[in-house]
């Protein structure tokens, strides 16, 4: 058996303790495509980066002619996939204060793909799986979302860095950080998904947000993965060699990572966050033993 190539990491200021977390990702999307579409539980849109929606539906029953009843129960199985491909849709935020509009809802589920189905006889149920991708040029949310989107004012990207990169992407590790509801009740690792999300150090200054890139790189890539734990496909948006933030809090209703101000001037100086290499970790559940290693050191700046 070959050895599996071993992860590096640097802690970055607020250093990680073997408790629940969660991540934040920025880097290439990942799809996962080795679950069946019938499986018992689906990942989440904002791990699997695509909108899925089982609908189920049945012929009436005075329909005698087998073929045309199992016609009818796929359009009503198709018809109920819809609706919920719809109200799962509705419920994505793109930022903090915005949902996807009723058009675009519309216009996304338009596009939406079979990719399972089947027929029991016995029953006269018919069930069909059908799929959105979240990112993609065409037929996707964000081609969908994005098309007319206009940026405000696009921030040139950080100088390259001289140094000599150690590190291939980001993730910031968001369990636990405490979040302010809009009736000030406090909880703790609630990271709210977003498709533009924006990270900020402790002294408001934000570091990382849609204006540092293109709207290309928004609707094909994204400008961040969202995984469950440590062994998520999407931790490989990060490389081989993450550089691993603790989140301080998180503010907008739980939308935006809050980092203290030495972590955001390394990832700043360190041109961390240009590549799209950023992953926001958000379920709870303890890490891999290999992420459990201790740095003394740390960072000083």
């Amino acid at each position: 058996m070959k050895n599996k190539k071993k992860i590096k990491i640097k802690r970055g200021e607020n250093q990680m303790k073997p408790h629940r977390m969660l991540l934040l990702i920025v880097a290439i999307c990942m799809f996962f495509t080795g679950q069946s579409a019938f499986a018992a539980e689906q990942e989440p849109w904002w791990v699997s980066e695509i909108i899925s929606a089982e609908g189920n539906g049945f012929a009436p029953r005075n329909i005698d002619n087998p073929e045309q009843a199992k016609l009818l129960a796929k359009e009503a199985a198709r018809l109920d996939a819809y609706r919920r491909l719809a109200e799962t849709a509705a419920g994505i935020r793109i930022t903090a204060n915005e949902t996807i509009a009723e058009g675009e809802v519309n216009a996304v589920i338009s596009g939406a793909k079979i990719a399972a189905e089947k027929y029991d006889e016995k029953t006269g149920r018919y069930t069909i799986i059908m799929q959105v991708p979240l990112y993609g040029v065409s037929n996707s949310i964000s081609s969908e979302v994005f098309k007319n989107y206009k940026q405000e004012n696009v921030t040139p990207q950080n100088t390259p860095y001289k140094g000599e990169q150690k590190y291939t992407g980001v993730i910031i590790d968001c369990s636990d950080a405490p979040v302010k509801d809009e009736d000030e009740a406090e909880s703790k690792g609630l990271l709210t998904p977003v498709l533009l999300p924006v990270i900020k150090t402790t002294s408001g200054e934000v570091i990382y947000s849609a204006d540092n890139f293109d709207k290309q790189t928004l609707i094909v890539r994204g400008m961040a993965s969202y995984a469950t734990d440590y062994k998520s496909e999407n931790i490989k948006r990060a490389g081989s060699n993450p550089y691993i933030i603790k989140a301080v809090r998180l503010d907008d209703n739980g939308c935006s990572p809050v980092i203290s101000d030495a972590d955001g001037k390394f990832i700043k100086e360190h041109n961390l966050c240009n590549d799209v290499n950023l992953v926001h970790l958000s379920t709870r559940g303890h890490r891999d033993s290999k992420y459990q290693r201790k740095n003394k050191k740390g960072i000083h700046l």
